[in-house]
């Protein structure tokens, strides 16, 4: 099994992990590696697919995973609850790095804690 290399990025809503995601992909990209990102989305019933979509009835109808091909990406959508963090890694074997956004109480992956200010950071 791979070494997954993965760089973890946490902290509060708006305090940056994003645009600090988007730097460190930038950067790797430009030395060649190839970089996967997970994004940790804590809001209950959120999907990527678009109601009334073709793919969306495929889930609708009961299917597991729905696997969408275009000209210009693939996008694969599981349906399950609970998907635990390092199962989620295993797949990504094939990338050089992932960045992950998000997951502030995982202990599976070392952080990078981003803060607004010293009085949200002394609370991370």
């Amino acid at each position: 099994m791979a070494l997954i290399r993965t760089i973890g990025i946490a902290g509060y809503k708006k305090s940056g992990k994003t645009k600090m995601v988007e730097k460190i992909v930038e950067k790797l990209k430009k030395q060649d590696y190839r970089v996967g990102t997970v994004k940790h989305v804590p809001q209950e019933g959120f999907t990527l697919d678009q109601p009334n979509t073709d793919s969306w009835r495929h889930a609708q109808a009961g299917a597991d995973e729905i696997v969408s091909i275009s000209p210009d990406e693939v996008a694969t959508i599981e349906k399950r609850s609970n998907a635990e963090l390092g199962e989620v890694l295993l797949g990504l074997e094939n990338l050089d790095f992932v960045i992950i956004e998000g997951f502030r109480e995982s202990e599976i992956v070392p952080k990078i804690m981003v803060a607004c200010d010293i009085e949200e950071a002394s609370k991370l």
